[in-house]
């Protein structure tokens, strides 16, 4: 220990600021609150995933029963069941990552710390 490191000690704890306190102060969160945190994640991601798979279904049908003539026009000039189906699906997809793409631009970048740059 070099000389004068119990001064330097003593002098930090004086004049240390009095609202910050010691890592080992602080309240230490509980197993269970961390239980309960988890699980309600886990039951809010279980909730969210069929709804978000619901909503994109009902967007597709809504686009396919909304152009009956179309599909029937493409079918009556020869396009196979298969072609009809990519193309339905393929603009089905489009929307899905255009939204992802607009979530990720309002987030930002993965180091912004605030939910979304339009609230700050």
């Amino acid at each position: 220990m070099e000389a004068g490191g119990d001064e330097v000690r003593a002098w930090r704890r004086a004049n240390a600021p009095h609202h910050l306190h010691p890592h080992r102060d602080r309240p230490r969160l509980d197993s269970l609150s961390v239980r309960a945190t988890s699980w309600l994640i886990a039951t809010f991601s279980t909730v969210a995933i069929p709804l978000a798979v619901a909503g994109t279904y009902g967007i597709v049908s809504y686009t396919v029963g909304d152009r009956p003539k179309e599909i029937s026009i493409r079918m009556a000039m020869g396009a196979q069941n298969l072609q009809v189906v990519r193309r339905v699906v393929r603009q089905g997809m489009t929307r899905v990552l255009v939204g992802v793409g607009l979530g990720l631009l309002e987030r930002g970048p993965p180091r912004d710390p605030s939910p979304t740059r339009c609230w700050t």
